[in-house]
């Protein structure tokens, strides 16, 4: 970008200098006035008017022979700096090195549009990118929390188990001091200390109740 902005300022600036020497040799050679180029736009407009404006015939006379004189002048003008070499061809390289400066001023509006357009695409990236980022770091939060809660439901099941194990231990004991008991009733309390750790290992809580009846077995 900055070199097509060096080349066309040059350019401009060459142009600007030659076009002050093509007003030096107007002045000169008695050539003041509008320029051809100028000329030929009064022309244009004025035609332009006439094809599209409804006039009255009187305007139109006026119109139709102003736009006579300015042809005429233009003829004129253009003959004089055909005539006139050098005032010629100054103007000619003057037009040309303007048209190559437009050619840059082109080229460098392009690449403006186009940095622009790179520059938007960075920032709406850049937005995607913190929008990411967010829903990432929301996403880490709610693996750490249920990463937290998996932990403490290995803890309590841990523990249950040693629970369990607890217990079993007991009832075992309790089996085995009861090997030398005989008769109905000792079986029967066996039974129910049994059906007491088979509700408690299927996840019921040993009520006072039960902890009572175990006491009073014989087997607490």
């Amino acid at each position: 970008v900055q070199e097509f902005k060096g080349l066309r300022d040059k350019t401009n600036e060459k142009a600007n200098e030659l076009f002050g020497k093509v007003d030096e040799l107007r002045s000169a050679n008695n050539l003041t006035g509008p320029s051809l180029k100028e000329i030929r736009k009064d022309i244009d407009r004025l035609e332009f008017s006439q094809q599209t404006e409804v006039l009255t015939p009187s305007k139109e006379k006026e119109l139709v022979n102003k736009i006579s004189e300015l042809r005429k002048l233009y003829d004129t003008k253009k003959k004089q700096i055909e005539s006139n070499t050098e005032l010629n061809d100054l103007l000619t390289e003057a037009q040309e090195i303007r048209e190559e400066a437009s050619g840059y001023h082109t080229t460098l509006s392009e690449y403006a549009q186009k940095a622009q357009e790179y520059h938007d695409k960075m920032i709406t990236t850049f937005k995607e990118a913190d929008k990411i980022r967010a829903e990432s770091d929301t996403a880490h939060k709610e693996f750490v929390q249920i990463q937290e809660k998996a932990d403490e439901q290995h803890k309590a099941f841990i523990a249950a188990q040693k629970e369990i194990r607890d217990i079993d231990k007991e009832l075992r004991k309790l089996k085995k001091k009861d090997g030398g008991r005989k008769g109905a009733d000792m079986e029967e309390v066996r039974k129910d200390a049994e059906d007491i750790f088979d509700k408690f290992k299927s996840g019921e809580k040993l009520t006072t109740e039960n902890l009572m009846t175990l006491q009073k077995s014989g087997l607490l």
